[in-house]
C-alpha cells in the first residue's frame, strides 16, 4: 500500500469512526451475547472495527462487500453483489449482522432483501438503520465547553422529507431513515414480519441514533 492509499484510508477512518459511532459498534457485538451462534457473516464491514471486536470476542466472521475487503479478524471475504445473490450465499452462517447498510438502497429493494435473508435459513439477523424520530439525548457530564458536543434534540424530522445523499467515497448515500415523513418504525417492523422474522429484541444507540433488531427465522428454529 502506498503512502497515499495509507493516507486515504486514515482520513476515511477516523472520518467514519467518531466518538458517538464507536458505541454503535460495541453494540452489535454486545447483541449476539446470549444469541446461541458462533458463525457470523457481517454485510457491508466498512473499515472493520466490528470485524476486529467479533473475532477478539472469539466469533468466526466472514465479510461480505461488494469490493474486496483485507480486515483484522475476518476469517474470509466474500465479493458479492446483495441483489444477485441466492439465498444460499449466507445459508452456512448462524446469524447475518446487517448494520447500516439497507438504508443506503431504495426501502422497496431492502423488503426483498429481508426475504431472501430468511430464505437462506440462517437462524438470526442483527439488524440496524439509523432512527431519527423525535428524541432527546443528554450525556450526563456536561460543561461550558462540551454542551453542543454532548447534546442531541431531534423533534421535527417525522414532519420532513428525508432528502436522499449523494453518493460518498464510491458508495451509495442514504435514500432513507426511520423516523422521517413516511417512514415510522412501524413500517420498518411491518416489512421485516412480512419477511417471516419474529422480533426478539428491539434496542437502540444513542450516539448514532439507530434501532437495532434482534430477528429470528422462524423456519429455522
Amino acid at each position: 500500500m502506498n503512502n497515499k492509499k495509507i493516507d486515504d484510508h486514515k482520513r476515511q477512518w477516523y472520518a467514519y469512526y467518531s466518538e458517538k459511532r464507536i458505541v454503535h459498534q460495541w453494540f452489535q457485538v454486545k447483541l449476539l451475547e446470549n444469541l446461541p451462534v458462533q458463525h457470523i457473516l457481517e454485510i457491508g464491514p466498512a473499515y472493520g472495527v466490528p470485524t476486529a471486536l467479533l473475532a477478539n470476542a472469539g466469533y468466526e466472521v466472514t465479510t461480505l462487500d461488494f469490493m474486496k475487503r483485507d480486515l483484522i479478524g475476518a476469517s474470509s471475504h466474500i465479493i458479492a453483489d446483495l441483489w444477485k445473490s441466492p439465498p444460499k450465499t449466507y445459508s452456512s452462517h448462524d446469524c447475518i449482522l446487517c448494520c447500516e447498510v439497507l438504508e443506503h438502497f431504495p426501502f422497496e429493494k431492502s423488503c426483498d432483501l429481508l426475504s431472501t435473508f430468511y430464505k437462506s435459513n440462517v437462524p438470526y439477523l442483527i439488524l440496524s438503520v439509523p432512527y431519527n424520530a423525535p428524541q432527546l439525548n443528554l450525556n450526563l457530564y456536561i460543561n461550558q465547553h462540551t454542551i453542543k458536543k454532548n447534546t442531541a434534540f431531534k423533534f421535527r424530522n417525522s414532519l420532513r422529507e428525508f432528502k436522499i445523499e449523494p453518493p460518498v467515497d464510491g458508495q451509495l448515500g442514504h435514500q432513507w431513515e426511520i423516523g422521517f415523513k413516511n417512514y415510522p418504525l412501524k413500517k420498518l417492523k411491518n416489512v421485516v414480519k412480512q419477511a417471516g422474522w419474529n422480533i426478539i429484541n428491539c434496542d437502540f444507540t444513542s450516539g448514532t441514533r439507530s434501532i437495532f433488531l434482534v430477528l429470528q427465522n422462524k423456519s429455522a428454529i
